[in-house]
């Protein structure tokens, strides 16, 4: 695994160097060539199922951000997050419209963490 690494370290810096003498028609064919490399990666890779706190890390959102986005006291957002509160309808749908995904996304897997509902 280290040895790979190492190699493909190598072949990358000496592509590094390589381009650095290379004319811009070379280098256009390059950027082809990588930007047809980065869509075959794009379709073998599975996207990761992201939680919504995970979505708002990768955001750069701060709780406080995230409130402001959507309209909450901070500390609102922190019982959320806890589990310390439960949301009406509205702050879902307030809080999905913050963090750019569909208000289904916050509530899918519900169901099997609270049970059987008509057994409460």
């Amino acid at each position: 695994m280290a040895l790979s690494f190492l190699y493909l370290a190598f072949t990358r810096i000496l592509q590094l160097l390589l381009l650095r003498r290379l004319d811009s028609d070379e280098l256009a064919i390059e950027i082809v060539m990588l930007r047809h490399e980065v869509a075959v990666f794009r379709r073998q890779v599975v996207r990761p199922a992201l939680r919504p706190t995970d979505r708002a890390l990768l955001a750069g959102l701060s709780q406080e951000a995230l409130a402001d986005a959507a309209g909450f006291h901070r500390t609102y957002v922190g019982h959320l997050e806890r589990g310390e509160v439960n949301p009406s309808l509205l702050n879902i749908l307030k809080v999905s419209a913050a963090l750019g995904i569909d208000a289904s996304k916050l509530v899918s897997g519900l169901a099997a963490t609270i049970g059987d509902p008509r057994l409460a």
